[in-house]
């Protein structure tokens, strides 16, 4: 994967509000480059509530790989979790990756109907970007690459805060005498 390669946002004309059902959407372009999420509080097809599926196009078109970009709001310690399900049970399987800034910290084949995982902790500085990023497997084919993802980021409160917290509960106990 390039890390210095620009980053395509999708077209507004690429929204759904109904990926083949009412309960998928997101964005679908018509080169089968898919971003969906269900809406809903019931399984659609093979997502749960609340999961995102991501497609990538072939390694030929101009914009390959499908990218889930997170921005961190402040500064601190995160924890990330991603995972990564390839649907299908056939071909060689989905590119993915996780980068910092332009940098890959983490790169993976997920293949056929397996499922990928990975979580650290980052410091980040405000305004970072950590992108969750799909390509097609070795082929560079994307036939059945549909791949459902989820990611989970936390950020860490800082020790001196949850210690200054610890100290000042006995103190919100404490009553004042009142003199005589």
């Amino acid at each position: 994967m390039v890390a210095s390669t620009t980053l395509s946002l999708f077209a507004v004309s690429d929204h759904t509000n109904s990926f083949i059902v009412p309960d998928l959407q997101g964005w679908v372009n018509t080169s089968f480059l898919i971003t969906v999420v269900n809406v809903s509080a019931a399984i659609v097809g093979d997502l749960g509530p609340g999961q995102m599926l991501i497609h990538p196009m072939p390694s030929v078109a101009s914009n390959t790989f499908n990218v889930i970009r997170w921005t961190a709001p402040a500064t601190g310690n995160y924890n990330f979790g991603a995972s990564w399900f390839r649907v299908s049970a056939s071909g060689d399987g989905v590119d993915s990756h996780v980068v910092l800034n332009g940098v890959s910290i983490f790169d993976t084949i997920v293949g056929p109907a397996s499922t990928v995982t990975e979580s650290q902790m980052l410091n980040l500085t405000a305004g970072n970007t950590l992108d969750f990023v799909l390509g097609p497997g070795a082929s560079g084919l994307n036939d059945d690459d549909s791949t459902i993802f989820n990611a989970t980021i936390t950020l860490v409160p800082e020790p001196s805060s949850v210690f200054l917290a610890a100290i000042a509960v006995p103190f919100l106990f404490r009553r004042q005498r009142n003199p005589k």
